[in-house]
């Protein structure tokens, strides 16, 4: 072996050392180290973020002593859930790419890696879900509507606030107000919005909830994967419920970037058909384990 290239004739210093370069250069693309891990396993483990939630028992739905209570928010009901995980952030178009190998041809807003996706219906949803599980082995999956619920709330480290994260709208959410291009006031108004550029975000710009959950209010509306009925709260199981066996509609939950105070309490419910497209809806992910 050579130790001392030193000791050699400047010739051969310089074919040895290109030599050495040459074999290291070999090796580390045969190596690769950067690809000993699938780079879904690494989006999976490192940018869909999951939050553990401690499960527990707490009332779901519209209380008396909640403001603007709605038909479909009654009755208030127990719920028990088991612990479950849920993303720190809404799936953004990032991920989305990188995820189905293609832009989404309905997204509104361009070129923004880390604004949440949207415009994607429930259907197209479940393809994602159904891609990054047999990429990385994960058991991903939409959260039910009292998983989504619960987690909005602050699980069991909830303060009972309005929104998710606190009370006052405009520091834990993009809403109507302060979506656009200038903040708006008086009462809502769809053609002022969108002349105002009202648009969605980058996720988790605004303050987190208790779990440290961001965007759980406003930015984007959030799929669930609950069939939707207006009755179903007088019905529903107290554990772990999964919502209805069928319907029409499946529920989303949240509020989006066009919503008001109304519309965006962690209470409200929504749901439209699986295959319509929204450019204020989006999601994020859940898992058991």
């Amino acid at each position: 072996m050579i130790k001392n290239l030193k000791h050699l004739p400047l010739r051969m210093q310089l074919i040895c050392g290109l030599s050495i370069s040459i074999l290291l250069l070999v090796g580390l693309f045969l190596w690769r180290p950067w690809e000993t891990h699938n780079a879904l396993n690494n989006l999976a483990n490192n940018s869909i973020e999951m939050v553990h939630v401690a499960g527990g028992t707490f009332n779901m739905g519209c209380t008396s002593k909640k403001a603007n209570c709605m038909e479909v928010e009654k009755p208030a009901h127990k719920v028990v859930l088991d612990d479950f995980y849920i993303g720190k952030y809404e799936v953004t178009q990032e991920q989305w790419r990188n995820v189905m190998e293609v832009n989404s041809e309905n997204i509104e807003l361009k070129n923004c890696n880390n604004c949440p996706i949207e415009n994607i219906s429930w259907e197209e949803v479940q393809e994602f879900i159904k891609k990054i599980n047999t990429k990385t082995g994960e058991v991903y999956r939409l959260p039910t509507e009292a998983e989504w619920e619960y987690a909005a709330r602050g699980g069991n480290m909830s303060n009972n606030y309005q929104f998710s994260g606190g009370d006052v709208l405009d520091k834990v959410a993009w809403f109507w107000k302060n979506s656009g291009d200038s903040i708006l006031e008086g009462d809502w108004d769809w053609e002022t919005i969108n002349k105002n550029n009202g648009r969605t975000h980058p996720v988790g710009r605004k303050a987190p909830n208790e779990l440290g959950l961001f965007d759980m209010t406003g930015n984007v509306g959030e799929w669930c994967q609950d069939w939707y009925n207006s009755k179903y709260y007088s019905k529903s199981a107290k554990n772990n419920p999964q919502g209805p066996s069928d319907a029409v509609n499946r529920v989303n939950r949240g509020g989006g970037w066009f919503s008001d105070a109304r519309f965006s309490r962690v209470i409200d419910r929504h749901s439209d058909k699986p295959d319509q497209h929204f450019n204020f809806m989006g999601f994020r992910l859940a898992r058991t384990e």
